[in-house]
């Protein structure tokens, strides 16, 4: 089973009206979850919920459970053809 841990991400900012906060505890859950699963850190795309946190000047996100290295991914791309490459002579 592939090594986890927490991760925890705060950010400073100047003082948010409510409104804003309410704003940013709604959407910052999924927008952290497509994250995590666009970066290859959570297993089977499953998504521990995140935790946030929100204040006046600063909010912060957790969550248990996410990869301690990305899923490893192969990829094989084709150059471009050798005439092209070596259009030049080079």
């Amino acid at each position: 089973m592939p090594e986890t841990q927490d991760l925890l991400w705060e950010v400073g900012c100047e003082e948010l009206p409510a409104w804003a906060c309410e704003q940013l505890a709604s959407q910052v859950p999924a927008l952290i979850s497509s994250e995590l699963v666009g970066e290859r850190l959570v297993e089977d795309g499953s998504v521990p919920a995140p935790e946030v946190f929100v204040g006046p000047r600063r909010f912060a996100v957790r969550v248990a459970g996410v990869l301690a290295d990305q899923i490893a991914v192969r990829e094989a791309k084709r150059g471009p053809a050798e005439r092209a490459a070596f259009a030049d002579g080079v």
